[in-house]
């Protein structure tokens, strides 16, 4: 705590440091009005300065799901509609994770664990930056408002996002993991995921009206909907799952591992089944980069131009992989 007097406007001016040394509050008119004494001054200081250290104590009371919800307020009042529904559904997911008791001083390790699991989860860099983003922001609101003593937002570092991994399955590999697969159910979910390039997320929304004829219907990211013409194969192993009692993800994943191990695809990921689609069209010749973006589902071009390196015009010699194996599909796009 600091007293000084200011020798132009002849008022007292109160500081107060937290323990790190940081300037945390300053005033003066507020409290203390022109022509007291010192020795009243210096007890209007003292009752602020109890009144700012038992603020201080309380920062433990406050816990990251009150500070993330405190955030998503302020967002509200302050951003677009299109920031607020951004933040609800990612602060949705954070608290998914915690589990309401963690205080807000404690935010650095809940956020190192977060990211540890969304990683392991194959959750992309760049969700993952934005909800690391909320988080900091929420520790910033709580120093603002003086729940913490200092603003150690910094400390969390985002998760590198790179040009984006590429890794696809030959025919080969891909025959070899669906007969380690574990399962009836099991290879059908691997050969549909892997014929039709459908998103996790994508997947959970399928019903089994989501076929109609050979054409599947996909419920795509933001609610956008995408179709195209699948082949035989694809259209077996959609018919054999059960819709109304699916695999749950997490089995799926869990039998997933124990298959790629036993086929010898250590560096294999669900995800890389999508990359798989994606490639042997490319690799087809009769789709566009374009016509790969609509059935991706892709909003952005860039993308689908880690694709582009595949295709017959820059890649002489590619074998006709999709064809192959599956089949040139239609793609006459609605």
């Amino acid at each position: 705590m600091q007293l000084t007097k200011n020798k132009k406007t002849g008022r007292f001016e109160y500081r107060f440091y937290d323990s790190k040394g940081i300037e945390r509050e300053r005033t003066s008119a507020r409290y203390f009005p022109k022509g007291i004494t010192t020795k009243e001054a210096e007890f209007i200081a003292l009752a602020l300065r109890e009144k700012h250290e038992e603020r201080i104590s309380k920062t433990s009371d406050k816990s990251i799901v009150y500070c993330l919800d405190k955030h998503l307020e302020m967002v509200k009042h302050i951003g677009s509609e299109d920031d607020y529904k951004r933040a609800k559904s990612h602060i949705k997911r954070i608290k998914e994770f915690a589990d309401g008791s963690e205080s807000i001083n404690d935010a650095r390790i809940f956020a190192n664990n977060y990211k540890l699991e969304l990683i392991e989860n194959e959750i992309a860099p760049s969700t993952i930056n934005k909800r690391l983003t909320l988080i900091r922001q929420s520790i910033s609101l709580a120093y603002n408002r003086g729940w913490i003593e200092r603003n150690f937002k910094d400390d969390i570092k985002n998760e590198k996002v790179g040009v984006g991994r590429v890794r696809w399955l030959t025919v080969d590999e891909f025959e070899r993991l669906v007969d380690c697969c574990e399962g009836d159910e099991l290879k059908d979910i691997i050969i549909f995921r892997t014929m039709t390039g459908i998103r996790n997320k994508e997947f959970t929304r399928l019903t089994a009206q989501s076929l109609q004829g050979s054409r599947i219907i996909i419920d795509g990211k933001g609610g956008k909907k995408r179709s195209f013409q699948i082949d035989n194969e694809a259209i077996k192993a959609f018919v054999d799952i059960n819709f109304e009692n699916r695999m749950s993800y997490d089995v799926q994943r869990a039998g997933f591992i124990k298959a790629k191990l036993k086929a010898g695809l250590v560096d294999l990921t669900m995800h890389d089944l999508r990359h798989t689609f994606a490639s042997w069209l490319a690799q087809d010749g009769n789709c566009s980069l374009h016509q790969l973006q609509q059935v991706m589902g892709h909003t952005n071009m860039n993308m689908t131009l880690k694709y582009a390196h595949l295709m017959p015009e820059n890649l002489d010699g590619v074998a006709n992989a999709f064809s192959i194996k599956c089949g040139k599909p239609p793609l006459k796009l609605v």
